[in-house]
C-alpha cells in the first residue's frame, strides 16, 4: 500500500499547523528513513503564511503557502488527507468544502486515496450543492468507508462531522461505521440521502438534526 511504498507522496492540502503531518510521519517510520520521509513523501499546504512559517519552524521540508482552490499543481499525490475549512471566510452559508474534494480528485494519482473530515450534511442533506457532490462522489464506487464521528472526538467542535476514505483503487460496497453499529450499502444505496439518514440514526440516535 501506499504507506510502504518510498515513492509516494501525501498531501495534506490544509495543514494547518501540521498535526496530520507529524501523524504520517509517525507512521512511515516504520517503513522509511525519515529523511527521506520528510523530503519525498510528506507536504503540507495553507493558505496562512503564519501557520506554514510555523511548520518550516518544527521541521516540515515541503510546506507552503498555497490556496488550494486557486492554485495550479503539477504534481500527483498518491493520498491527499487533510480536513479543510468547511465554510468560506466563516460565512456558515456558503460551503467550500466540496470545492477541496473536487480538487483533491484532480490532484490524486489515478489509484489515489482521498481521505476527508468534513461535515456530514453532505449525505444527508439535499441541497443541490450536496446532491452533486453525493452523485460526483458515487460513480464507479470508489467510496470504501464512511466513518460517523463522535461528537466528542474535538474538543470545542460545533459541527457534526464524519471522516470519509475515498479509494480510486477500489470498486465495491462502502462501510459505514458509527459508535454503536456498522452498516455495508451497495453503490447505489451509498448515497441516498434518506437511507444514509436512516442509518446514521440507528447508529447515533442523538445525531438527528
Amino acid at each position: 500500500d501506499a504507506l510502504r511504498d518510498p515513492n509516494a507522496k501525501f498531501k495534506d492540502a490544509a495543514a494547518g499547523c501540521g498535526t496530520f503531518g507529524l501523524a504520517l510521519i509517525e507512521k512511515l517510520v516504520e517503513y522509511h528513513d525519515f529523511d527521506h520521509i520528510i523530503n519525498e513523501m510528506v507536504y503540507l499546504r495553507d493558505i496562512s503564511p503564519g501557520r506554514v512559517q510555523l511548520m518550516r519552524r518544527v521541521g516540515f521540508v515541503n510546506v507552503e503557502i498555497e490556496d488550494n482552490l486557486t492554485s495550479e499543481c503539477n504534481m500527483k499525490f498518491n493520498v491527499e488527507i487533510y480536513n479543510p475549512p468547511y465554510t468560506s471566510n466563516g460565512n456558515s452559508k456558503v460551503s467550500i468544502f466540496d470545492e477541496f474534494i473536487y480538487k483533491s480528485h484532480e490532484r490524486t494519482t489515478d489509484d489515489g486515496q482521498i481521505i476527508v473530515i468534513c461535515p456530514r450534511a453532505w449525505f444527508r442533506s439535499n441541497s443541490s450543492q450536496n446532491k452533486k457532490l453525493r452523485a460526483f462522489l458515487a460513480e464507479g464506487s470508489h467510496m470504501k468507508q464512511i466513518e460517523i464521528l463522535d461528537e466528542d472526538e474535538f474538543a470545542n467542535a460545533t459541527v457534526k462531522t464524519c471522516v470519509f476514505n475515498y479509494d480510486k483503487s477500489y470498486t465495491g460496497t462502502t462501510l459505514i461505521q458509527g459508535k454503536d453499529g456498522d452498516y455495508i450499502l451497495n453503490s447505489e444505496h451509498i448515497f441516498d440521502s434518506k437511507i444514509v439518514s436512516d442509518i446514521v440514526s440507528k447508529i447515533q440516535p442523538y445525531l438527528k438534526g
